[in-house]
């Protein structure tokens, strides 16, 4: 598959879909961020300057994107927000 076919398949997800995979992408770079090895043969750096502004970034996300989906998928990312924010609290601590 060439890079411009994969882009325009990806001009063709609704806006609610690519939101859900940036939040998916600034999710998992809080992890990351927090020392958490995501990759398993690359070791994590913590970084709790960069994972505040990933997680800060996925609540705002998080945020715009509950009128457009449902209760139920909201919900759960709430939760992965908080618990990045629990853990972030716990690694700064």
């Amino acid at each position: 598959m060439s890079d411009e076919s994969q882009q325009v398949e990806l001009l063709d997800l609704d806006i609610e879909s690519i939101l859900s995979f940036v939040i998916g992408l600034t999710s998992t770079k809080a992890v990351q961020y927090l020392g958490v090895p995501v990759i398993e043969a690359k070791k994590a750096e913590k970084d709790l300057k960069r994972a505040q502004l990933s997680i800060d970034t996925t609540s705002f996300l998080v945020d715009k994107l509950e009128p457009y989906v449902d209760e139920e998928e909201i919900m759960q990312l709430k939760q992965v927000v908080s618990n990045l924010q629990f853990a972030y609290l716990r690694e700064s601590n």
